[in-house]
């Protein structure tokens, strides 16, 4: 098996577009290299991505989001007067 893949190939193998595959790398989902100007995708990246996004795979529940709480006079301040 090859160390690195290029992203046309990795594309083909997933069946989607060379641009998403940048996409990808982009936002750091898929690890790749850059070897002057090219970009060469780590095969062992490429499996590591199908395993966690795996239909089915369990996924870690989300962290809560704290916020803080508004008082409820300050919810309504922008809103305009009501006209009857």
């Amino acid at each position: 098996m090859e160390l690195y893949t290029r992203p046309k190939a990795a594309a083909a193998m997933l069946d989607v577009s060379i641009k998403l595959v940048y996409r990808l790398i982009a936002s750091g989902e898929l690890r790749a290299v850059r070897v002057g100007r090219c970009v060469r995708i780590l095969t062992e990246s490429l499996q590591e991505f199908l395993r966690r996004n795996e239909t089915g795979a369990a996924k870690p529940p989300p962290a809560p989001v704290s916020r803080p709480a508004l008082p409820v006079a300050s919810a309504f301040q922008f809103l305009p007067p009501r006209r009857s």
